[in-house]
């Protein structure tokens, strides 16, 4: 009988793999990470001419007052992500303190068993 080849473990320091993203952004925050990927996106495909316009633009602010449109969609664009990660932050620590309250359930019903009392140290039990 033929032996069965293992699977490959997926590796988390691969930009192909889902897992690495995720801890890039877990690590660096939505908004961070965003940021990182236009800058990135940026350097890579951006002519000398557009990325002499851009530093021009956003980091000497030439022609701010003929044009403000790039400047307000910047911080729109900003803001959105922040509650983004607001959102996205709430959800995760919704799930981390519903797993807590479990765990400590599940700890004092144990305790109770193994006591053979009941005890009243628990908060919010149901």
């Amino acid at each position: 009988m033929a032996k069965r080849q293992p699977e490959p473990k997926i590796s988390s320091n691969n930009p192909s793999d889902i897992s690495f993203w995720a801890a890039l952004i877990k690590e660096l925050g939505i908004p961070a990470f965003v940021v990182l990927f236009f800058v990135i996106c940026f350097i890579w495909f951006a002519t000398v001419e557009q990325k002499r316009e851009f530093i021009d633009k956003y980091f000497l602010l030439k022609d701010v007052q003929n044009n403000p449109f790039p400047f307000t969609l910047i911080i729109v664009v900003l803001l959105l992500i922040i509650i983004l990660q607001h959102i996205f932050y709430n959800k995760i620590l919704k799930i981390h303190r519903d797993e807590n309250d479990k765990l400590g359930i599940e700890k004092s019903d144990l305790q109770e068993k193994l006591l053979n009392k009941k005890l009243n140290s628990s908060k919010g039990r149901t």
